[in-house]
């Protein structure tokens, strides 16, 4: 009878979890930089039901031409989407970007992990 009890308990726990996201997708990216700019980068997630997309479980490397960001120079925030199923993940630098090729991988892991590695070509400032 007591292992029914926690089996019952166990299960209404895991139940009302919140569920993380871990049926995402991307959709469409955005770059607003330009050489000698720190980066400002930008993906759409798009969540499916009631799927959650907390800031922890968001990770971002960048690499600007053959150079890896060190972590501590990359900074990701999450954002509402334009709909209630959609968050946009910003990364940004605290150094300007000198290299015309950028690639930026996004990690979504919780629970299950998700990856994406997005290039983007870096305009010069215009004269």
């Amino acid at each position: 009878m007591r292992s029914a009890s926690i089996a019952i308990a166990l299960g209404t726990t895991l139940g009302l979890a919140t569920p993380c996201a871990f049926s995402t997708g991307f959709g469409r990216v955005a770059t607003s930089t330009l050489l000698g700019q720190p980066l400002a980068f930008g993906a759409l997630v798009l969540l499916e039901g009631d799927e959650t997309l907390r800031r922890e479980c968001v990770s971002a490397e960048v690499d600007a031409g053959e150079r890896r960001l060190p972590s501590g120079l990359v900074r990701v925030s999450v954002e509402s989407g334009p709909r209630a199923n959609e968050r946009w993940v910003r990364v940004t630098t605290s150094v300007p970007i000198d290299e015309p090729v950028v690639a930026v991988q996004v990690t979504l892991a919780c629970g299950v992990s998700v990856s994406r590695r997005f290039v983007s070509f870096i305009d010069p400032p215009e004269i």
